[in-house]
């Protein structure tokens, strides 16, 4: 254990060193100050020493933020669903739990390769098995912290039994010891056997991310149509039985864990890194290929200057958004496909209306629609290859960053932008219109209305976050792929912002006003930023 420690305080030191530089570095490439802030900032000791409490707790944040949002919405989803099963709700909450963990184990490797990774491993020459034991002891000393602190309070409070609720930091140890062995078993026969992957490529711990992906949606839907039965029928011994079968992996999968030699540890994070590598240029070639310029084509619309310049550009890439607007229609659909199979059970087959879960959720929480908007979004798409076909060309040339012309196309973009991304929001508005009529009609006068309109209001608003960002900030590199570490971490602030709006009971009146009201402010804001600071801040990088 001592061994382990000592690893785990060399792994935890290099970490901490990348996230003090980052930070810094952060700082260096802040708009408009960062040029003027000189290398001598990485010396200087009370930075560094205000950069190392942030980097502190950034690591908390990482290690709880996810059972904090994990079981948080839980709880809520528990609520809402056990309105019409009050005794039931313990059974709906480990429902849930079982579901969450098996999806979010798809995608579990402790194999990733990161920055501290290539340090410690690669270049310090750090044992590969005590670096992945290390690894994986403070994964699951973060994880047990937070479903203690966290996962047992909120169980209880949803009304599962106390030793059941006192099992989830096992059940969640023992699905990531479980996964964490079961993968190293398969990869240890695939090696032993010579096996290949495609090309003669080394096979990796991780796999296929393709297929993982497809087996992460199965999953999902699975578990969402087994959640909607086991509920419905009032199932709980199967729950409660996957619950303790979870919880009793752990014993099993560290003993495999330990069982392979050191050798393998390091076959595995070599056959990563080189994953890794191809991975980075597949991505710049994939980013090339989407923002290419298509066939040049006469725009007959009547259109001049900068009009006749976007609509063109919009032409040539037709067929490129088309596909990314496909996806983000086909994901919406999912979504209302599964909630009109919920809304079926409950009004069809049980005869429930003004008590509908649907309905509930449509009625007190429309906090779900801007989250799906924001998600399904592809406005940054949209700017990145603005950057790439067109933008990245023009900025050579004055009249193009003058404040006049970037105002100028910032509106017209706008408006363009806005159009794309209409037909998601149309669907949305349509199913929840719907569901409340299907369901009793309106609580008050204009609820239809105001619960499409919030739809599309922050439809809008999505749609103008990504291009006023892209203005202000321009997060992209020569290579097309974001280089902004503050466009990042505005994308996830605003991204909580939304999940925890989901949890929130709220009007659709109430929200369509703070819509409009954020709309309006972040219209005239993001405008006179563009106009002040966009011959600055708008360039090639």
């Amino acid at each position: 254990m001592q061994k382990k420690l000592k690893t785990l305080g060399t792994i935890l030191s290099v970490e901490n060193t990348i996230n003090i530089n980052s930070i810094l570095d952060a700082i260096r490439h802040l708009p408009l100050i960062g040029k003027h802030i000189s290398e001598k900032i990485y010396g200087i000791r009370v930075l560094k020493i205000l950069a190392l409490i942030l980097s502190v707790n950034i690591e908390i944040v990482k290690a709880f933020w996810k059972p904090v949002l994990w079981f948080g919405a839980l709880f809520v989803a528990t609520q809402m669903i056990g309105q019409g099963y009050p005794d039931f709700k313990g059974t709906i909450f480990l429902t849930g739990f079982i579901w969450m963990l098996i999806v979010s184990s798809v995608f579990y490797n402790i194999f990733n390769i990161t920055t501290e990774t290539k340090y410690t491993v690669f270049i310090m020459g750090m044992d590969a098995k005590e670096y992945i034991k290390a690894r994986l002891l403070y994964k699951i000393f973060a994880l047990l912290l937070g479903y203690i602190l966290f996962g047992i309070p909120t169980a209880l409070l949803a009304g599962v039994k106390w030793y059941l609720a006192l099992l989830i930091p096992l059940s969640g140890i023992g699905v990531k010891a479980g996964v964490v062995a079961y993968r190293m078993l398969v990869y240890s026969a695939r090696v032993t056997i010579g096996k290949k992957s495609k090309k003669g490529r080394s096979v990796t711990v991780g796999g296929n991310e393709t297929l993982s992906a497809i087996l992460m949606i199965v999953l999902g839907i699975a578990g969402i149509a087994a959640s909607i039965y086991i509920v419905y029928n009032g199932y709980s011994l199967p729950v409660e039985i996957a619950h303790l079968v979870a919880a009793a992996l752990s014993v099993p999968g560290f003993l495999i864990i330990n069982a392979f030699s050191g050798g393998i540890y390091r076959t595995a994070l070599f056959a990563e890194q080189e994953k890794n590598e191809r991975i980075q240029i597949k991505t710049k070639k994939a980013k090339k290929k989407e923002v290419k310029i298509g066939k040049a084509e006469e725009i007959r619309t009547g259109a001049k200057g900068f009009k006749y310049l976007n609509e063109l550009f919009f032409k040539r890439h037709a067929n490129a958004f088309a596909g990314r607007l496909v996806v983000s229609i086909v994901a919406v659909l999912l979504i209302t496909a599964l909630a009109g199979l919920l809304l079926y059970y409950e009004v069809v087959r049980h005869g429930v209306t003004g008590d509908s879960v649907v309905r509930y959720v449509v009625a007190r929480h429309p906090g779900v629609f801007p989250l799906t908007v924001f998600l399904v979004n592809i406005g940054a798409s949209i700017c990145r290859a603005m950057y790439a076909n067109c933008d990245s060309a023009f900025l050579m040339y004055g009249f193009y960053k003058t404040p006049k012309a970037l105002l100028k196309m910032f509106r017209i973009r706008m408006g363009a932008i806005v159009r794309y991304n209409i037909v998601p929001p149309v669907i949305l508005a349509g199913f929840s219109v719907f569901t409340l009529a299907f369901t009793g009609g309106e609580d008050y006068p204009l609820q239809y209305l105001f619960t499409a309109a919030q739809i599309f209001v922050f439809s809008v608003l999505s749609s103008v976050r990504h291009l006023a960002l892209y203005y202000i900030l321009q997060p992209y590199n020569s290579d097309y792929l974001v280089k902004s570490k503050l466009y990042g971490l505005l994308s996830f602030i605003v991204g909580t912002i939304l999940f925890v709006l989901v949890f929130i009971p709220v009007n659709a009146l109430i929200l369509t006003v703070v819509g409009l009201i954020l709309l309006t402010v972040y219209l005239i804001v993001s405008q006179s930023l563009v106009y002040k600071f966009g011959p600055k801040t708008f360039r090639v990088k």
